[in-house]
Formats: C-alpha cells, structure tokens, sequence
C-alpha cells in the first residue's frame, strides 16, 4: 500500500508549495474518525502542515473559509477534501462542495467513492480527485487517480486476543435490506462521530475473534487488528469494490460474501457485552 499512499502525498507537497493546507472533514461517524486520524497520521509523517477545517462548523457558521485562510495566512491555500462515501449519492452537501472549491485555485479530493448518480460539473475544474476504488469510482471521475482509504495508514496492534463473534451491520440509509439484522446486532459506528477519539471504537471491534459486518471502516480495523472479517454489500458497490482493490491483496484474514450467504446466530456470543458496555458509558 506504500506506493500510492506516496504517490498522494507527492502530488500534496506540489500543489502545497510548502504551505499549511486546510484539511477539510466530513460530518459523519466512527468510521471517519479513523478516515480522519488516518489522514492526520499521513499527513504528520510526510511532513506536511495542515489546519483542520470541520464542515460542520462552516454548516452551522461557526467559522468561514476567509476565516481559515487568515488563520493559517495563505489567502489562497490547497483544500483537502475528506469526502470519502459522502458523494456516494447518498447524502447531500454537493453545493456546499462546488462553493469550496471554486474559491481556491487548488483543491483535491482525498480517497473517495464517487457515485454516477451526481453531477460532478460544476465543480472546479482545477479540482484533482483521488478514489479509493478501481471499479465504478474511477468510471465516474475518468481522471480520478487511484489511493486507499486513509484509514489504511493507521497502524493498530492488538493489546488482547479477541473471543467470540460480533456482529456489527449497518442500520442506517446504506443497509442492505437482503441482510436481515440478527439478535443483538451493534451498528457501533453510529455510536461517535467524525471528532470523536476512535479507541473505543478500536476497543469493541479488538474484543471479538471473529466479526461480521458490511460496516467498511468495522472491517477496515478488525482487518488491521488480524481479527477474522466477515464482510457483506451495503446498498451499492461501495464494499465489493473496495475490498477487490485494498482487503483482498493484502488481508488475508478478510472474507468477502453475498447477502444470501449469511446465517443468523443462535446465540448473541460476544455481541450482548458489547451492547451493555456502550449503555454503562453513556449513563
């Protein structure tokens, strides 16, 4: 994974010129947490200062872009979008994007998935995009370069081994209604956001040896932490594709399956624990 990961920050420290970039992140869950703690740990190791920049305080006026630029003192700096699914088609926030970067003469999209079912014209044309898959994201942005999720930079290791098996699908807008959900069920990257610290996150999926999830970043971190993953489709090809291009070449301990592959438990296992520990900590 090296390789393009240097490639990327190569084509940062260009457009950069040597200068603090603005890293832009995306309102969302556990799951970017790691995308951006990834991020901010490649960032840090190659050298290149940056200012986070929270779309959700631009959202809620708590700050502007001229704002940021005054800070970091660079009237026109490189934007580093952390868009990763959020152009999946999904969610919205487009206009938001063509604002942003039409009001800097660079910016680049960090690894994402890119949906045909958006309009990608108005955005700058100077624009630079990066996909995190090498199917139907790099159909869309024909120009797109290839790099992983920047959850992939993280280095995690074990502290305990894992028992028993958890179960941690999607219960929001992505799931898979083929999927149905089994007893006990913990959809924990709904449990913190993108600012939130991910070990807790890194804590429940470390607990289990064995998981089933078409959560991409749950698999992305029981993959790093050598725990057995098995991982299903959400509601479009996000999850095939991005396991035919970063799990399968390197993660061995990944197992990829249809929807009509999965059996429910008999039991909870592992997976009821989980829930009560998440409950305790909120109270």
């Amino acid at each position: 994974m090296t390789g393009a990961f240097d490639a990327l920050a190569h084509e940062i420290k260009d457009l950069a010129n040597g200068e603090t970039v603005l890293l832009l992140t995306n309102r969302g869950n556990y799951g970017d947490s790691l995308i951006r703690v990834g991020a901010e740990e490649f960032l840090r190791f190659h050298q290149i200062p940056y200012r986070l920049l929270p779309r959700k305080k631009l959202e809620k006026g708590q700050t502007t872009l001229e704002r940021e630029c005054a800070i970091i003192r660079n009237k026109d700096p490189l934007l580093l979008l952390l868009t990763a699914g959020v152009l999946s088609g999904h969610y919205g926030g487009m206009d938001q994007l063509v604002t942003l970067t039409n009001s800097v003469s660079r910016s680049l999209f960090m690894p994402s998935t890119y949906s045909d079912k958006l309009d990608y014209s108005s955005l700058a044309k100077t624009s630079v995009f990066y996909a995190r898959d090498k199917a139907e994201s790099m159909q869309t942005i024909a120009h797109a370069k290839f790099c992983h999720d920047m959850a992939f930079f993280l280095e995690l290791t074990p502290r305990r081994p894992g028992r028993g098996t958890g179960y941690f699908f999607r219960t929001d807008v992505e799931r898979n209604d083929l999927i149905p959900l089994p007893a006990g069920n913990v959809d924990i990257s709904r449990k913190g956001k993108t600012a939130s610290n991910p070990a807790r996150f890194i804590s429940m999926i470390e607990k289990v040896e064995i998981l089933h999830t078409n959560r991409l970043h749950v698999a992305i971190a029981g993959a790093i932490l050598g725990r057995e993953v098995h991982l299903y489709p959400n509601d479009y090809f996000k999850i095939r594709a991005m396991y035919d291009a970063s799990l399968a070449p390197y993660y061995p301990n990944v197992f990829f399956h249809d929807p009509e592959d999965f059996q429910a438990p008999v039991s909870t296992s592992l997976v009821e624990p989980l829930m009560h520990l998440f409950r305790r900590r909120r109270s």
